[in-house]
């Protein structure tokens, strides 16, 4: 704009002669697109009026041009520079033009995307299924970006010429964003940056409009990402086009009251972009990101916490937060002159009026939950509160605590504890007015009923230390363990005396220190008085319960420790009704109540004969380490009892240990099937690694024998150490067991019937034996006719390749057979000379080698490289092609066809490197990253 000279003010192609310049609008409008994509190419022929090959021989003039204002690369095209293409060549552009573009623009970006029919796990794998849009990403991206182009610069450009050109724009995306349908909105979410950039008043009516509705649809983008999947998130392209529009002052209460609506909705997954995030970012104490002043900034703030009070807590609890944090820079506007540079910096005074300006609207709440006074606690303890709100708070405190509820006093109490301010602590010198006056608090708070008092002793198996505590140079934690171990025993046998066994039951729902609940008990009760306690709580149980109360029953056995247990155990057994159904089902709870130890299960063959049986079926089984003799009595009893899975849970932690005969047993029981409820017990891959080692090392099974469970166990020997030894010793030695596994998993070639001994059995499950078999042939990597050693005879190859392939033709399998071959081939080693493939390979090779052999090399080549770390361009290829070229060179004088698969894989690698350099340069032609 600053230049003097007119060729730097013009590009040469927009000089006098308008006919560069007529060429030019088609490509302007379009973009970019694909010209191998039908759809693109027909929707530039309506752009441009003409057939695409005349479209093709104009991008060609204009490419050839100094300055070229296109660019092509592959089979993409594209405008080299959009905004000073449009404004050079806005003096050609009619009204026509115009609002052909938007029809089409509406079109285009309307598009159903048929990656919606899939499962949102499944949307990523879109282009395998064949679920894309007609329209390329390419020209989609580009139509949105040129609604953007001419809602910011089209009234500059065209003003009275062609009127009303950014009201045709809004008029558009109005009429893209009015939608009643999710699937519609979803479709369209790509384009939401573009469409809020191109007209922010429509976008931000459309989607108030929306969320004042019953049932708003945009809700629908807010659903929560399944974990541990390929699944991502519908709502960023939402909070993107938000935060982008947040930057400007005119949008900012709309943007922040639309993302306080959203953040109503409950996301539950782990991933960071979130309503609440973005519009904490709005508000940020020390870091927004947004050009809106301090002021604006606090406004947004007290219009949150009044309308909005629950989202409005959690946002100004943030702004008083003195630890350390994190921020990510939000979207930003790609034309609008608008947060060009980012964000502002943040003075001490302006980030001290907003944490102020928090703490009032925190400490003037119209209501207070328990949670939220626990939760200002919290911040006045560890955030270094000002004095004024300080004192505010214990002013705020002690008036809350006139009308609150005995369990909501007990919770803040509880609170006040861990933050330091217990009632129970001794003023010491140094301590400040407010931590008197808080522990005089929490005294008062102190609840009537006993249960609600005591509660938070049995909150948890262990009692956190208190911020006093951890601060304190001096602190003795054996001390304080004693301390706490005479409080619970004292205040478990108060509540007993109080209440009975209902205000024991009362503490031991209401928490989750079951065990020591029962033990503290048991110290201040007689052995008789245990019995009916533990009677009393097994006629409480329930399912949801159940698991608490025989953690309870333990505590309550071991109170006279090991030596006393089984007499306990016994002498409530004794108390226990006479009714037998009754009296068996208690019986049995006391005794899965006991500790899993030798003395208790002799207590039971000695003491209960009918319940043996019964004990061995439901008991859960303890992985303490054991001797040889205890191990192999549990894993008799449990296999007895059909419950291998619980046996090789019961020893999975020390199976080194254990006679390996034992384990093989554990391990072959395993794959025969059980009597235990899907999902018990879940086995890790190394847990069965350990085992199968140790079961091989002490050779307690035959190769075959660790060969099948290799094979039953390959989803979690796929990425052990061990591997899968015993097997691949079975496939090079014998290639009928190769052979086996390709028929297993690829159909005939000439659709006939297989030998009975290679069909599955009427029932079997199909897609596990193809999913194991698959696994088992990509995880075999010996090459046959090798030994222990490495060593491998060329004869025994040539022998075994050329028995498989008389096996495979005979079963009409003959082409993907040598391929399967192939593949195992490729991963042997290189050779003593350093050159892939081995030598005896390449021998083989010369005499039995064929094209769909070599074909199978090559992948196995290709795949065998896995996951890289991408550089730009396609250099890392040619390092490859380099390579494996100088390799075929090598060997070409005496192994021809190991050349010639070298040479095939060095072309390969140079596709592969020219197609990165062709993706880079369209990358950073699309500005994509």
């Amino acid at each position: 704009m600053f230049a003097e000279a007119p060729e730097l003010k013009r590009p040469p192609w927009a000089g006098k002669d308008a006919t560069a310049t007529r060429k030019l609008l088609p490509i302007l409008f379009a973009g970019a697109w694909v010209s191998s994509n039908k759809t693109d190419c027909e929707i530039v022929e309506q752009f441009a009026r003409k057939t695409y090959d005349e479209v093709e021989r104009d991008l060609t003039d204009l490419a050839a041009m100094t300055d070229p204002p296109v660019w092509s690369i592959g089979t993409y095209r594209g405008i080299t520079c959009r905004r000073d293409a449009l404004f050079a060549a806005h003096e050609a552009i009619v009204e026509k033009d115009i609002l052909e573009f938007l029809e089409w623009a509406k079109i285009i970006l309307s598009e159903d995307d048929p990656a919606l029919d899939l499962e949102p796990v499944e949307r990523w794998s879109a282009a395998i299924f064949q679920k894309k849009r007609e329209v390329s990403g390419a020209l989609h991206r580009a139509i949105g970006e040129m609604l953007v182009l001419l809602s910011v610069y089209g009234d500059q450009l065209f003003k009275d010429r062609i009127p009303h050109v950014v009201g045709h724009v809004e008029r558009t995306v109005r009429e893209l964003m009015s939608t009643n349908s999710s699937r519609e909105l979803l479709s369209l979410a790509p384009d939401f940056q573009h469409l809020a950039e191109a007209s922010p008043d429509a976008f931000l009516d459309c989607l108030e409009t929306d969320l004042d509705r019953d049932q708003p649809q945009v809700l629908s983008l807010l659903r929560s990402v399944e974990a541990g999947s390929m699944d991502s998130p519908d709502r960023t392209p939402l909070l993107w086009a938000l935060e982008l529009l947040a930057w400007d002052e005119a949008y900012y209460l709309r943007v922040v009251r639309i993302l306080a609506k959203l953040s109503l909705t409950d996301i539950d997954d782990n991933w960071v972009n979130k309503p609440e995030a973005s519009l904490e970012s709005l508000v940020s104490c020390w870091h927004p990101e947004t050009t809106v002043e301090v002021n604006g900034r606090i406004q947004a703030l007290q219009i949150i916490m009044r309308d909005f009070p629950t989202v409005g807590w959690r946002i100004c609890l943030q702004q008083v937060d003195t630890g350390h944090r994190m921020a990510n820079p939000n979207s930003r506007p790609t034309y609008r002159p608008i947060g060009l540079h980012g964000s502002r910096s943040v003075t001490h005074g302006e980030l001290w009026q907003v944490v102020d300006a928090s703490w009032a609207l925190l400490l003037s709440a119209p209501n207070y939950t328990a949670q939220m006074i626990a939760d200002l606690v919290q911040k006045i303890a560890w955030d270094d509160a000002p004095p004024e709100h300080s004192s505010k708070f214990a002013t705020l405190l002690w008036d809350w605590s006139k009308t609150a509820s005995d369990k909501d006093r007990a919770s803040v109490v509880r609170a006040l504890r861990t933050a330091g301010f217990s009632p129970d602590r001794e003023v010491r010198e140094g301590d400040s007015h407010l931590e008197i006056e808080l522990r005089k608090i929490a005294a008062r708070l102190q609840p009537t009923d006993i249960v609600e008092k005591h509660q938070w002793l049995f909150a948890d198996s262990y009692v956190p230390e208190s911020r006093a505590e951890l601060l304190d140079e001096g602190f003795d934690f054996k001390t304080r363990e004693a301390w706490i171990s005479n409080r619970r025993s004292a205040a478990a046998l108060e509540v007993y005396e109080a209440k009975g066994i209902d205000g024991i039951f009362q503490i031991l729902e209401a928490g989750n220190a079951s065990y020591a609940l029962g033990w503290h008990l048991a110290k201040g009760l007689r052995d008789d008085a245990v019995s009916s306690t533990i009677i009393g709580l097994l006629e409480r149980r329930t399912d949801s319960n159940i698991l608490k109360v025989r953690s309870a029953i333990t505590g309550l056995l071991f109170k006279n420790g090991d030596d006393g247990l089984c007499e306990l155990a016994e002498a409530a057994i004794g108390a226990l009704p006479r009714a037998k159904d009754q009296r068996d089902e208690l019986l049995m709870e006391i005794l899965l109540a006991c500790p899993f130890e030798p003395f208790v299960w002799d207590m039971i063959e000695h003491s209960y004969q009918d319940h043996p049986a019964r004990y061995w079926k439901q008991i859960v089984p303890v992985p303490w380490s054991r001797s040889t003799g205890e191990s192999s009595r549990v894993i008799d009893r449990l296999l007895k009892a059909k419950r291998p899975r619980a046996a090789f849970a019961a020893i999975r932690y020390k199976v080194d240990e254990i006679d390996a005969r034992a384990v093989a047993r554990v391990l072959d029981a395993l794959t025969t099937g059980s009597d235990e409820e899907p999902g018990t017990y879940p086995i890790d891959g190394y847990a069965i690694e350990s085992a199968l080692t140790h079961v091989h090392e002490k050779k307690a099974m035959s190769v075959d024998e660790l060969a099948r469970l290799e094979y039953v166990f390959i989803d979690a020997l796929r990425h052990s150490k061990y591997g899968i030894p015993n097997f691949q010793r079975r496939v090079a030695e014998n290639p009928a067991s190769f052979v086996e596994l390709v028929v297993l998993l690829y159909k005939r070639k000439d659709g006939g019937e297989d030998p009975k001994q290679f069909r599955l059995p009427e029932g079997a499950d199909v897609s596990s034996i193809v999913h194991n078999v698959y696994s088992t042939l990509e995880k075999v990597a010996r090459t046959p006719g090798s030994s222990d050693d490495g060593t491998i005879k060329v004869d025994a190859l040539i022998d075994w390749v050329r028995e498989a392939r008389r096996m495979l033709i005979e079963l009409s399998r003959e082409g993907i057979g040598d391929q399967c071959i192939g593949q195992l081939l490729g991963k042997c080693p290189s050779g003593s000379d350093g050159i892939w493939p081995h030598e005896a390979v390449r021998m083989a090779l010369e005499r039995v080698g064929n094209e769909a052999i070599l074909t199978g090399m090559g992948l196995a080549v290709y795949n065998s490289r896995g996951v890289v770390m991408r550089g730009p361009g396609g250099d890392q290829e040619r390092a490859l092609a380099s390579k494996y070229d100088g390799w075929a060179k090598a060997v070409a004088p005496q192994y021809p066809v190991a050349a010639k698969l070298l040479r095939s894989i060095a072309e390969h690698y140079e596709r592969d490197a020219r197609w990165h350099d062709t993706d880079e340069n369209v990358r950073k032609r699309l500005g994509r990253h």
